[in-house]
């Protein structure tokens, strides 16, 4: 049985530890197990439990009402809630199923939400706050490779059937040529960009994961894109960044490349005239002219 901290609880729920410890205490709602050195720790019931709590409490129901409804009421209040909270309780419950590996329940989930509500809004109102939620437990080293790799396989293909309805040969102004480097092979966020560039009008060139430098290098020379996109990982340190930018820079030195990477929130040195940082992929966009 997989097990949660209360750290865990926070990043999934929104709920502060300060306020959890509360709850726990004044409201009958769970009974965490505790270690030696009595640390909580979650069952997978009780981080359902508190997803339902804590997204009724958000939505202006009473901790001391959601106390004392029954579990029944508390789904059917949350069926009743606007269109956004439905949308974070899907996103919950897809988390859950995740977590669970019922990767069949998780898919109809999305499936379902995209064939009623277009894949743009599944994207943008389920699959990125879904993304942005799991990415808190993927740093704590909190969600398992088998959980991910099942995740990822059902996201990218809902990912790419969106690109695919977004292609229209011939209307293209500008063209972007996009890839991820050698021992890089997450590409839920690079096929993202693609969607969003692609809904841009522009041209995509898109080269995958684990790609060496020399190869795009010969493709950008052959097809001369408008701008060249990629983006660096957490292992890149600042040092590793500086000594990438500059090769790069002077590698591409004809082109505009864009770069995308957390590191670059606290990056202070001099960027090369040809390069732009962004922290974000959506910070990112506004890049692109």
């Amino acid at each position: 049985m997989q097990q949660f901290t209360i750290k865990d609880i926070e990043h999934l729920t929104g709920i502060k530890a300060h306020t959890i410890r509360i709850w726990e205490k004044r409201y009958a709602f769970f009974n965490p197990s505790r270690s030696d050195t009595n640390i909580r720790f979650y069952s997978t019931e009780e981080v359902i439990l508190l997803l339902n709590v804590g997204l009724l409490n958000k939505y202006g129901f009473k901790i001391s009402q959601i106390a004392e409804m029954p579990p029944p009421q508390r789904e059917q209040n949350i069926e009743q809630l606007d269109f956004n909270a439905r949308n974070e309780n899907l996103v919950n419950k897809l988390i859950m199923q995740m977590i669970m590996l019922d990767m069949d329940a998780y898919e109809q989930l999305l499936s379902a939400y995209i064939l009623q509500n277009g894949t743009d809004d599944g994207i943008n109102n389920i699959i990125l706050p879904f993304l942005q939620k799991i990415s808190l437990l993927r740093n704590e080293h909190h969600v398992h490779n088998a959980q991910e790799h099942l995740m990822f396989s059902v996201l990218r293909k809902k990912i790419i059937a969106g690109i695919l309805l977004l292609d229209n040969p011939g209307t293209h102004t500008k063209t972007v040529l996009m890839f991820l480097h050698e021992d890089n092979h997450d590409d839920i966020d690079l096929l993202l960009m693609q969607y969003f560039i692609k809904q841009r009008g522009m041209h995509v060139i898109y080269l995958g994961t684990n790609v060496p430098v020399k190869d795009v290098l010969q493709i950008a020379s052959n097809k001369k894109p408008d701008y060249i996109y990629t983006m660096l990982n957490k292992e890149f340190t600042s040092l590793k960044a500086d000594k990438y930018l500059e090769k790069f820079s002077l590698l591409f030195n004809e082109y505009r490349v864009i770069i995308t990477g957390e590191l670059f929130q606290r990056y202070e040195k001099n960027i090369p005239a040809n390069i732009q940082l962004s922290t974000s992929a959506s910070e990112a966009m506004k890049s692109f002219l």
